[in-house]
């Protein structure tokens, strides 16, 4: 069965598994949150600190990302609706939480007093976060905190991923996405991917955002060729052998991009779908991601700034789904219905 055939319609785990990986993200974090910003999750010491359990998650968003993004373009065909479609995908929840953070979470948490917390400049430039500049610190939040006063640090990956956005329609654009042109854009990518990783190698957070970025490009290049691709159990049962077996022989970065694409595509697209309860549901992964961290950051303030990281997961999970929903209900909802009754 190609890719193609099996990305037909709306039967596939896609919902599920940005689900499981926005839960993986809470997981992952909860080892730096309850213990300092120097602990992480068990799958970083297996493999030798190239990747943990919330890169994983990242690195499925994004390629799924490249592929969904990639069809969008090709729908959208017009610069306008392309990033008109993704300004009410991406903003309206992002907004909501950062405005959220500074006007209510900050306030209540703060060392300061209200004056001073409101009166400084520091607290309006987190706002930056908004539109993509990304801002970790709030005055006098988390300060007792081990892992530090960092708010969100996820927002880390959206300029990233809008970046991704505008290297998608950029290529769309000019026909660098065609079948006959996109194969050439493999010979300038491997070549530039493996320059630019090592030239970074000293710059890490710089250096965090290629492989996501190359896993976005992947994803694109899955679409483009997605007639081609042919997906079987055992070629995906291989790749994952690769997978597994870079990790304590610290090769992850040479084989990543293309075995983990291959997997996710053969789990999301050709592995028949079992369940039902998330069918007609929408997709909170998004929201889940955007209140992880804050929510994770005060359950440890409560707990006197250092706890057990399952501890953590379990009674910050409930109500960061919980607040996932309602940022859903209040705003995204809110803004689609606004969207249709205006077609």
């Amino acid at each position: 069965m190609t890719l193609l055939e099996a990305s037909k319609g709306r039967d596939n785990n896609l919902n599920l598994m940005r689900i499981v990986a926005a839960v993986m993200v809470i997981f992952s974090h909860s080892w730096p949150i309850s213990y300092g910003a120097d602990h992480s999750d068990f799958l970083n010491t297996f493999s030798k600190g190239q990747i943990t359990f919330g890169n994983v998650s990242v690195c499925l968003f994004f390629f799924l990302g490249g592929f969904l993004i990639m069809s969008s373009a090709e729908r959208s065909r017009t610069a306008r609706v392309f990033f008109k479609k993704r300004v009410q995908r991406l903003f309206p929840s992002l907004i909501a939480v950062v405005v959220c953070t500074v006007f209510i979470i900050g306030p209540f948490l703060t060392k300061l007093d209200l004056a001073s917390y409101f009166t400084n400049i520091d607290t309006y430039k987190y706002l930056l976060n908004a539109v993509l500049l990304p801002v970790h610190s709030l005055p006098g939040v988390f300060t007792n905190n081990v892992y530090g006063t960092t708010v969100n640090g996820p927002l880390w990956t959206m300029p990233v991923e809008f970046a991704c956005y505008v290297i998608c329609f950029f290529m769309y654009a000019i026909h660098m996405t065609d079948q006959k042109k996109m194969k050439y854009t493999i010979i300038l990518f491997i070549p530039s991917y493996i320059f630019m990783f090592y030239i970074l190698r000293n710059y890490s957070v710089l250096q965090a955002a290629l492989r996501p970025m190359g896993l976005f490009y992947t994803g694109m290049l899955f679409y483009v060729y997605r007639e081609k691709i042919v997906l079987k159990g055992w070629l995906a049962l291989a790749a994952g052998v690769i997978l597994i077996v870079s990790l304590p022989t610290n090769t992850l970065d040479y084989v990543i991009l293309f075995t983990f694409s291959y997997v996710t595509a053969y789990l999301g697209f050709a592995v028949k779908k079992n369940y039902h309860f998330l069918d007609g549901k929408p997709d909170l992964s998004y929201q889940i991601y955007l209140c992880a961290c804050p929510i994770q950051q005060i359950i440890s303030q409560m707990n006197g700034g250092c706890m057990n990281h399952i501890v953590n997961f379990l009674e910050s999970l409930p109500l960061i789904v919980l607040s996932a929903v309602i940022i859903y209900e209040c705003v995204d909802k809110q803004i689609m219905s606004l969207h249709k009754d205006r077609m």
